[in-house]
């Protein structure tokens, strides 16, 4: 069995997966709400756990109490000698994993708390806890940026949520942006997609893609190893994330790692996915599948 802690607002990601393209893992992987930890948490030094793996996703969603039960749990499934993915008292959030990777030299771009001045500008603010890329366009300077964060409080942003982040231009010598995503299931590596973009926020496949980048997106996804992978590997080390997806880009060879979601969407419904992309999802489907089969009920290395 795989335990999958998501919260109830986000369990679709793997809902879906299930539903649409893998219904025999359906007896396999047990969605759990941490919404319903409370309890759990209230009764865990009574109650037998499920023997399995347990993967907790969504963890830099949760408030901090929220967590602080996640991480009891954790301790608890930890104690009985049971393999656990994503620990939540170990997973950095993004503004920790942002700026380790600054720090260690992987990416050439530095992050701040939104009451911190930026070094250099132009900088975009992002939620440190939401998936949903910039919530601003690129801000030139320092008073353009105090009167954006007044303008976010004034809207219901809070700090803690906030962080501003440098903007550096990824768009290749072609003018597009290229944005790499790559999933980790335990010790398994899979390339998930590349997309192409005009606009710097590449988020969705664009189906005005050409052939010639659908080829690159092929070659990248199908190759039997993916060519960034030592580097991969060490940010999900860093991160402490051993499920989730890594999107990146490339600038001047060298890779910059945008985000990892812990609970990222796998695919939607059969009509969403573009037919010309179709083959390349359900490789990344079987591949999905073999990954969780080796899971269930064994310890990641």
């Amino acid at each position: 069995m795989i335990v999958y802690f998501v919260t109830q607002a986000h369990g679709y990601t793997m809902r879906n997966f299930l539903e649409y393209w893998a219904p025999e893992l359906y007896p396999m992987i047990n969605l759990a709400f941490f919404e319903e930890l409370f309890d759990l948490a209230a009764k865990a030094g009574g109650v037998k756990l499920p023997h399995g793996t347990y993967i907790f996703t969504d963890v830099d969603r949760l408030s901090p109490t929220q967590r602080e039960v996640a991480c009891a749990v954790a301790r608890k499934v930890k104690a009985v000698g049971l393999p656990i993915l994503n620990d939540p008292e170990r997973v950095l959030d993004r503004f920790e994993l942002s700026k380790l990777l600054y720090k260690q030299g992987i990416n050439s771009f530095d992050v701040y708390r939104a009451n911190e001045k930026p070094d250099r500008f132009p900088v975009f603010f992002r939620h440190i806890s939401q998936h949903v890329g910039s919530i601003t366009n690129p801000i030139p300077s320092q008073p353009d940026l105090d009167a954006c964060r007044a303008y976010l409080h004034k809207h219901g942003f809070i700090d803690s949520d906030l962080m501003s982040v440098e903007y550096i231009h990824g768009a290749g010598a072609d003018g597009i942006f290229r944005k790499y995503g790559c999933q980790i299931v335990g010790d398994m590596l899979i390339a998930d997609h590349l997309f192409f973009s005009s606009q710097w926020i590449t988020r969705f496949f664009d189906d005005s893609a050409t052939d010639e980048m659908l080829e690159e997106e092929r070659a990248y996804v199908f190759a039997e190893q993916n060519p960034h992978e030592a580097e991969l590997r060490q940010v999900f080390q860093l991160a402490n994330i051993q499920y989730g997806r890594v999107d990146y880009g490339i600038i001047d060879g060298k890779i910059q790692i945008w985000e990892i979601n812990s609970n990222p969407m796998i695919t939607g419904p059969p009509e969403e996915v573009s037919p010309r992309r179709l083959q390349l999802k359900n490789h990344v489907h079987d591949l999905l599948k073999k990954s969780f089969v080796k899971l269930d009920g064994s310890a990641p290395n």
